[in-house]
């Protein structure tokens, strides 16, 4: 098993779907990832990387408008 703190569970990786906030992955920790066996790593925008499927440009316009 891959070395990594998270709170991701077991049940979590038995649905094949990892998403992230920030795409930053330290060293091999995207393979160590990738090696428990899921089908896609999903990450917001916000850090540029083949991972991104979360556009958060409407979803921070959104809550800004919400503040004013």
């Amino acid at each position: 098993m891959p070395r990594f703190k998270s709170r991701i569970t077991k049940e979590q990786v038995m649905k094949g779907l990892f998403l992230f906030s920030h795409a930053l992955f330290a060293g091999d920790a995207e393979a160590d990832i990738r090696q428990l066996a899921i089908d896609d790593i999903w990450s917001t925008d916000s850090i540029k990387h083949p991972s991104n499927a979360v556009a958060l440009a409407a979803l921070l316009a959104e809550g800004a408008r919400r503040c004013f």
